[in-house]
This record gives structure tokens, sequence and C-alpha cells, in this order.
């Protein structure tokens, strides 16, 4: 359970250090293709700001079992790999993965701004995937799709 707090507060965290370095371009001033590589330069540059921000940190303790150990982008989404330091058996492995799907789902569709600039930088989501040594435990997957009401 405390891993799931404290993956929350970590990314609400690595988020502050990103940058919101997108120029938007006039549709009179350019062609559509050139907004559409301009757009896209600027989606990378956001992109590549914040997991190079974020991995001068690494690895960082999220939790006194759990490590943040890398961070890299992939398609558009960004993807967190956490290595858990505990014996497999001596997890409760569904309900740890049900509450930290719903904790990140609450803190990933929140209204705040940097998350919401963090949901521009990566329109295809964000993968958390839990390890124990090689192991992987789950990845929690979430997009901008997750966060409208039904």
């Amino acid at each position: 359970m405390q891993i799931v707090k404290v993956s929350a507060l970590l990314l609400i965290s690595l988020l502050m250090f990103g940058c919101d370095n997108h120029k938007s371009v006039s549709d009179s001033q350019t062609s559509s293709k050139s907004v559409q590589s301009e757009n896209s330069s600027a989606l990378n540059k956001m992109q590549d700001d914040y997991i190079s921000e974020t991995k001068r940190y690494l690895p960082s303790k999220v939790a006194p079992n759990t490590d943040l150990v890398d961070i890299y982008k992939e398609n558009n989404s960004v993807n967190y790999k956490y290595v858990i330091k505990e014996n497999k058996k001596d997890l409760a492995l569904a309900e740890s993965e049900k509450v930290t799907a719903e904790n990140l789902k609450k803190l990933y569709c929140s209204t705040n701004p940097e998350l919401v600039k963090f949901r521009e930088a990566f329109p295809n989501g964000v993968n958390h995937s839990y390890y124990i040594k090689d192991e992987k435990l789950f990845t929690v997957h979430l997009a901008l799709s997750d966060c409208k009401t039904k």
C-alpha cells in the first residue's frame, strides 16, 4: 500500500521537473505538413526533456522496499520501471495491483496543470511496471481514455 502512495507522490514530483517547450504554429504561416513536423519536433523535445531530467535522479527510492530504476519513452508513452526488494510470497499481489492502479489513475486523471502538460507530452499514456529482480509482477497502463467518465 505504501508503494502506491509513494509512487503517486513520485510521479507528481517528477512532473514538476518537466518544462513546456511546446510551440504553437499558425496555419496561416505554414503548410499543414510543416505544422505537423514542428508539433512532432516540439513533442519529442518535451518528452526528451522530461525523460532526461528525471533520469538524473535515478535510481530513486520511492518506498522503503521499492526503487524507481528506469524511465524511457516508446511510441509517445512514458515507461517507468520499479524494482521491489521483497519476496513475491510476502506481497498481496492482486490487492497491490488493484490499489496501485486505482491510485495512479486518480493521480494521472487529475486536473493539475503539470499533469495536463504531462498527458499532452505523452499522448499514448504511461506504463508503470513493477518487478522483483528480473520478474515482472504487473504493469499499470494509463491513457487519456481512462480519464473519461462513463
